[in-house]
């Protein structure tokens, strides 16, 4: 349950700290269709955070009884294909900052990069693991690695 918490708080705490304005709590610029387009991603990358809450919480309430409480990226296989949607919504969201201005390398890659480990949950379902002997499990570990070592280059860069 510890690290169930802590896979909540971390992206929460990477959330706050990547706001929009650049300093967390002061106002969101949304002036332009760019500072539209990065709301938006910004705002999609929440999404992953509130479905973990949601499914640590929910089995406490009287109306699920016996469920299990754990974060999405555990639960086969309808909070792998959650975190699928929520990924393939912010690399959509991303691309489309990118088709306004994509002038800033390290911003284009970083909206690319950023979304692939929860867009790839797909490749974890133990049905696909099994069909696969392996092999998308294996890819997945892959991804994750530089994916999010690319990423945080991308935005340190930007």
């Amino acid at each position: 349950m510890v690290f169930s918490i802590i896979d909540i708080v971390f992206p929460t705490l990477i959330q706050v700290l990547t706001w929009p304005s650049g300093v967390p709590f002061t106002p969101i610029p949304d002036e332009k269709p760019l500072d539209k387009a990065n709301l938006t991603n910004w705002s999609a990358s929440w999404a992953p955070i509130l479905i973990d809450l949601a499914m640590l919480v929910a089995p406490q309430l009287p109306f699920a009884p016996g469920a299990q409480s754990s974060i999405a990226r555990y639960v086969d296989p309808w909070g792998k294909v959650l975190l699928t949607g929520t990924g393939a919504l912010n690399l959509a969201a991303g691309l489309a900052a990118i088709g306004i201005d994509h002038s800033d390398a390290g911003t284009v890659a970083a909206n690319i990069l950023g979304p692939l480990p929860n867009a790839s949950q797909v490749l974890r379902i133990d049905g696909v693991v099994e069909a696969s002997e392996g092999v998308s499990a294996a890819l997945k570990v892959f991804l994750d690695f530089f994916t999010g070592t690319g990423c945080a280059v991308a935005m340190a860069a930007s």
